[in-house]
């Protein structure tokens, strides 16, 4: 055969598989998005503000003084609300209402730069890395703005406090006024539910980050059933934590609630959350090298309290400072059964903006 030919036959045959993988490029590039990424689309998370801005007021958490995490928790939970409910802007003044006690500069400084890092955490978290927000304290020697100046703000429409009474709320609004603002204030009380340090008949709340009840260093209390929950999707160093210091306070029976797959499907990405199965799986390997001789009792749960209010012999649940409010939930509900109440063992969230199932789903898709 003409070597030609051949090579004219092998030219065309070429350029006609070009083409076609061009068109097929071609095709693909101008449609819409492929199924399997169909399947996994960011969403902007909804935004429920209520208020332009807001001012809010924190207690300075002191060591050497009693209730240093309650404050902490209360002052968490308050932080978190503030980032939800606002729009524009953020301003938090720490309040030294403790005179009797001199409080150290370090102290003073180490918690406004916390309190920024977990409102940057809050931010990343919640969607809204837009938030203008400023953290002074009242205990320093060069001082901040009043907290005048900063609810004398044109943006702040909402007050956060602890501290919530008529004579103060018109005080404030009358300062506000002199300034030429007329419109009045919101005034929303946010409070925590109150800690006992495991004396009273009430079921105690033992801040497990911290070992500091009552402002004492104190050994935390071990055990016989302790129970958890969570979703546990693509086990990371939050589940880790929440495991390992509920195993480390328990004797014999860890009760660890894992959400069924029906309970996620309004989840970000739900559809990448791994199945029951698998994620019930990663939590049991975990706690066996943790802590082999522990028996654990893996539910599934489809409800938000699981066995804790129907098992009495539960003497204890493991809760991060954004649930504890749960603790006394159930123990309403355990007291018309006649069950003892249980003891909340709170753990801090820290690095929620990373330390969560939601952003490893969404690095997934980078």
């Amino acid at each position: 055969m003409n070597r030609d030919v051949v090579s004219n036959g092998l030219l065309a045959f070429a350029s006609s598989t070009l083409i076609l993988l061009t068109l097929r490029k071609s095709i693909l590039s101008d449609s819409a998005t492929p199924a399997d990424e169909k399947k996994h689309v960011l969403t902007k998370p909804v935004d429920n503000s209520k208020y332009k801005g807001i001012f809010v007021e924190l207690v300075l958490p002191i060591p050497e003084l009693g209730g240093r995490a309650e404050i902490l928790l209360n002052n968490d939970t308050i932080l978190t609300k503030a980032v939800k409910d606002s729009r524009e802007c953020i301003y938090v003044y720490i309040l030294e209402d403790r005179p009797q006690c001199v409080v150290n500069s370090y102290e003073i400084f180490h918690y406004m730069s916390d309190v920024y890092s977990q409102l940057w955490d809050e931010m990343v978290s919640q969607g809204k890395t837009h938030l203008s927000c400023a953290v002074v304290c009242d205990a320093v020697e060069s001082p901040f703005s009043t907290p005048a100046g900063l609810y004398s703000q044109p943006c702040v429409e909402a007050v956060y406090t602890t501290n919530l009474s008529p004579v103060r709320i018109k005080a404030i609004n009358s300062i506000r006024a002199a300034s030429g603002l007329e419109e009045p204030l919101i005034f929303e009380e946010c409070a925590q539910p109150s800690f006992s340090s495991g004396d009273s008949g009430s079921a105690p709340y033992y801040y497990l980050d911290s070992g500091r009840i009552g402002g004492t260093p104190r050994a935390l209390p071990v055990y016989g059933t302790i129970a958890l929950g969570g979703t546990f999707d693509r086990l990371h160093n939050g589940h880790r934590k929440l495991l390992t210091l509920g195993a480390g306070l328990c004797r014999e029976v860890l009760v660890v609630g894992i959400m069924s797959d029906s309970m996620l499907r309004k989840k970000s990405l739900a559809n990448m959350i791994l199945p029951y199965e698998r994620r019930a799986k990663d939590v049991v390997d975990f706690l066996a090298i943790i802590k082999p001789e522990l028996q654990v009792n893996v539910f599934e749960l489809t409800d938000p309290f699981g066995p804790t209010i129907t098992d009495a012999s539960i003497e204890a649940l493991v809760v991060s400072s954004e649930t504890m409010g749960g603790v006394q939930k159930i123990n309403e509900i355990r007291a018309k059964s006649n069950f003892a109440p249980m003891a909340g063992l709170v753990v801090r969230r820290d690095d929620i903006s990373i330390l969560s199932s939601t952003f490893i789903r969404e690095l997934a898709l980078r």
